[in-house]
């Protein structure tokens, strides 16, 4: 899936609402496209964007971790996520 639309986001500064009550909004850093989710209350959470390219990659080292313990799909998943998004991902 080609991630134009989220660089497009992020050059316009728009936020998009997500959820009940928060915002998505995407942000460049150094190049690097992140997803920031904002909730009110709470901490936001930043999201380094992967090209589809990279996301193997990524899901890789979230099992095959020393520190992952290989406790399956979903638990894999809420790792990743922690710190990345792609579309589809959740």
């Amino acid at each position: 899936m080609d991630l134009q639309k989220y660089f497009r986001l992020a050059e316009s500064q728009e936020s998009v609402k997500s959820g009940k009550i928060g915002t998505m909004s995407y942000e460049l850093h150094n190049g690097l496209l992140y997803r920031i989710y904002k909730v009110p209350d709470t901490s936001d959470v930043s999201q380094l964007v992967v090209p589809v390219e990279l996301r193997k990659a990524v899901l890789r080292l979230a099992h095959d971790s020393i520190m992952s313990g290989h406790e399956g799909i979903n638990n894999t998943v809420d790792r990743v996520i922690g710190k990345f998004w792609w579309p589809g991902v959740q």
